[in-house]
């Protein structure tokens, strides 16, 4: 199955307005003394975000219809740019830049595969041509 991919006029999650937490996959088990053994019980396992979007009015537009319509309500997993390391230069072992034959640079392109969290959308206030838009994901395995 295909998953739609995050449009590329709408930017991608801010660096600085996101915040990725984990899920403990393990199992606790008692012992009669000292301290608690813990074993996994997942290998595999969905990780929460939440990210923060600054769109102008038309890329709002864009954001809504591609919720609402592509991912059909926030129902559809889809493809989203990593907002850590999407973007950011490749590095050898000395810490230099990687660069194709022609010298220029090569970029990492990092994506996740989304599912739209349990709340909706939220949109802040207008702060000149902008607004901030902040909402929950899912980020798959």
């Amino acid at each position: 199955m295909s998953y739609p991919a995050w449009p590329s006029d709408v930017p991608q999650p801010r660096r600085d307005g996101h915040s990725r937490g984990r899920q403990d996959t393990r199992r606790m088990r008692a012992t009669d003394s000292g301290a608690p053994v813990f074993e996994r019980r997942l290998t595999l396992t969905p990780h929460p975000m939440t990210v923060t979007l600054t769109l102008t009015q038309p890329q709002l537009a864009t954001f809504w219809m591609f919720f609402d319509v592509t991912c059909q309500g926030g129902t559809r997993y889809f493809w989203m740019p990593d907002p850590v390391r999407d973007g950011w230069p490749l590095l050898d072992e000395t810490g230099a830049p990687l660069q194709f034959e022609d010298g220029s640079p090569w970029f990492d392109e990092a994506r996740m595969l989304c599912a739209w969290g349990t709340t909706q959308p939220e949109e802040g206030n207008w702060r000149g041509r902008s607004l901030d838009i902040h909402f929950d994901l899912t980020v798959m395995p």
